[in-house]
């Protein structure tokens, strides 16, 4: 069986490391994998990813849409994602269509992969669709604003969108003589659907679900022991280059005493450490699980993936977020008492109270332990439900071929 893992929408590590045990297991139960991926530099710092046969995935490197535009919502997402566009949206469907064939596909793995799932649609290939609270929104939301707290879709806006992206749609599965979709759930409908998140942090929290919660699945497990032995706070930090607040927050995390590791996209410079203390670089990604265990505070965009690992080990966290679902993610630990934003807050002295406020109250800590201990049978288990979920859709596969 040849199963194609595919990666289209989205940036950072993020989506590789939630792929990336699927694939594992997947091959372990001797399907051949096949990865198309947004981002080959990113590729290269996912461990198990790197050796997979690799194809680039095809997207819209820029959205076929007019300089202004906004995306407030999902349906937003999938008209800068070329669902705007019959022909565009008919090009892309067809790119991924001919991965399909070169590849030999039989099933497909999604991971914010629209077209790729509406191409496996037309293409009759059984998915199973990986995701989010974001990346899944919830049926019958998906045209909710994401709210940034600046701006917001009036009804009109989202129900336009929703329209735009259902007529697009629907053009292309007539030609093929498929029935229509009613709705962007519809669309993203899939034959095992995970929603590898938690209630406290989904994206669309207090929406009710129709799938259950999978829980988070680790990609990047390893042992660390890159902390030094010398007294004084510990600092995971796993920050963009490219945020507008980052030059600000790693200048004041070299001159917080404690000792900080970060790891920048691969961004390198000389360490900058004075008894222990300061930051220490790291080109590659660390282990997350264990480098978390020598830890005592998170700095981080507010990710999804670096979020729930967080959470499990127990850590509070100071965030920085920079996209619609960073924030949603940031609002989310803040709700839980676990960790504080700071949204474009590029003040060196706000940086450090925040900073110093995390790691000093001992709520926000409380807070992270108990979300910790709430899903603490459900993180020790995940290996046994990834299993049950894989051999599930493969015995699907399975049972599609025979017939």
């Amino acid at each position: 069986m040849r199963v194609l893992f595919a990666w289209e929408l989205g940036g950072g590590l993020g989506h590789l490391a939630r792929l990336a045990p699927w694939l594992n297991h997947f091959a372990s139960r001797g399907a051949t994998p096949l990865l198309a991926a947004r981002d080959l530099h990113a590729l290269s710092r996912v461990p198990g990813c790197a050796a997979v046969l690799t194809l680039q995935a095809p997207f819209l490197p820029h959205g076929p849409l007019q300089a202004g535009f906004n995306v407030l919502s999902y349906p937003d997402i999938l008209l800068s994602a070329g669902f705007g566009d019959a022909a565009t949206l008919a090009t892309l469907v067809r790119a991924w269509q001919s991965v399909f064939h070169l590849g030999k596909i039989d099933a497909l793995v999604a991971d914010f992969s629209p077209t790729a799932m509406l191409a496996a649609r037309l293409a009759r290939i059984p998915v199973m669709h990986v995701g989010d609270g974001f990346t899944i929104p919830p049926v019958g939301h998906a045209s909710q604003s994401f709210d940034s707290g600046a701006v917001t879709v009036t009804g009109g806006a989202a129900r336009n969108a929703v329209e735009r992206v259902l007529a697009c749609v629907n053009q292309m599965l007539a030609s093929a003589g498929e029935a229509a979709v009613d709705s962007i759930g519809s669309l993203l409908a899939a034959q095992e659907t995970v929603l590898a998140t938690y209630p406290e942090i989904d994206h669309y929290n207090g929406c009710q679900r129709t799938v259950p919660y999978a829980g988070h699945f680790d990609g990047m497990q390893g042992h660390d022991s890159g902390w030094r032995p010398v007294p004084g706070p510990r600092i995971l930090a796993y920050l963009k280059p490219t945020a507008p607040e980052f030059e600000v927050t790693v200048d004041v995390l070299r001159r917080l005493p404690a000792q900080t590791r970060l790891y920048a996209s691969g961004l390198v410079r000389p360490a900058d450490s004075t008894a222990g203390f300061g930051v220490t670089w790291h080109a590659a990604p660390m282990a997350f699980a264990g480098a978390l265990e020598g830890a005592d505070m998170v700095v981080s965009n507010a990710g999804h993936g670096a979020t729930c690992a967080a959470l499990l080990a127990g850590r509070p966290m100071c965030m920085l977020p920079t996209f619609h679902e960073q924030l949603m993610t940031a609002r989310n630990v803040e709700a839980l008492g676990a960790g504080e934003s700071l949204l474009q807050v590029r003040d060196p002295r706000r940086i450090r109270r925040g900073l110093v406020r995390v790691l000093e109250d001992p709520g926000m800590a409380a807070a992270a332990q108990a979300f910790a201990a709430r899903h603490a049978a459900g993180a020790a288990g995940a290996a046994v439900r990834l299993a049950e979920i894989a051999g599930r859709f493969l015995n699907l596969v399975n049972s599609r071929e025979a017939t």
